[in-house]
């Protein structure tokens, strides 16, 4: 459709201040390359694992990562889907098995207050 003479092209998403819309508004897109940036970022930081005290690391994860993965929560999470939801959960279980050196369970996670507050903040929203 042209206006002014220029052509305006359909696409099926577009990024807009960070946030991947998709034709839509599923947010699939944003998940995808939410979940993709922080993992690196863990991956990144993984070398530190056994070289930072456990505090430093949860400062860490809350400022590198979380902030990655509750970026624009407002918009993108209210009809966030189950598996969605499972994939944070798993991404938060790996940033806690991270900062404390050992593997996380279900129980152990529901006891972080670290976890808790993050899934906090995007019910909240």
């Amino acid at each position: 459709m042209p206006i002014n003479s220029n052509s305006i092209y359909r696409t099926n998403s577009h990024k807009n201040l960070g946030v991947h819309f998709d034709q839509h508004l599923e947010f699939n897109n944003h998940h995808i390359q939410s979940l993709k940036s922080a993992y690196a970022t863990l991956n990144f930081l993984h070398s530190l694992k056994y070289l930072l005290p456990t505090k430093s690391k949860l400062i860490l994860i809350d400022s590198l990562i979380f902030s990655k993965a509750t970026y624009a929560n407002t918009i993108t999470f209210p009809n966030i889907s189950k598996s969605w939801l499972l994939k944070y959960h798993r991404l938060f279980k790996c940033c806690l098995s991270f900062a404390y050196n050992t593997y996380i369970n279900f129980f152990l996670t529901l006891k972080s207050l670290t976890l808790y507050r993050v899934i906090n903040i995007i019910f909240f929203h």
